[in-house]
């Protein structure tokens, strides 16, 4: 098993998804976090750093990161880990 983690671009992608795709689970907490933040990118990409945090505490051996054409945002998640 492999999970995924996708970077969230922006709040209304965020929202897009919440309104669009029911099979995707994103909490209120992250539309909040997201919402409140002076640096909404910079967020998201802490978002997806968190994510990947606990999967790593729960046992998993990797993830798969869709960056969603946001390849150039890998060093500041790893920055993160």
């Amino acid at each position: 098993l492999i999970p995924t983690v996708m970077l969230l671009k922006s709040l209304g992608m965020v929202r897009y998804i919440r309104s669009n795709l029911p099979h995707i689970y994103i909490p209120e907490e992250i539309l909040d976090r997201i919402a409140a933040a002076p640096d909404k990118v910079r967020e998201c990409v802490q978002i997806s750093a968190e994510m990947i945090r606990r999967l790593k505490e729960q046992g998993y051996g990797g993830v798969y990161l869709a960056t969603l054409g946001w390849e150039h945002r890998l060093p500041d998640i790893v920055e993160n880990l």
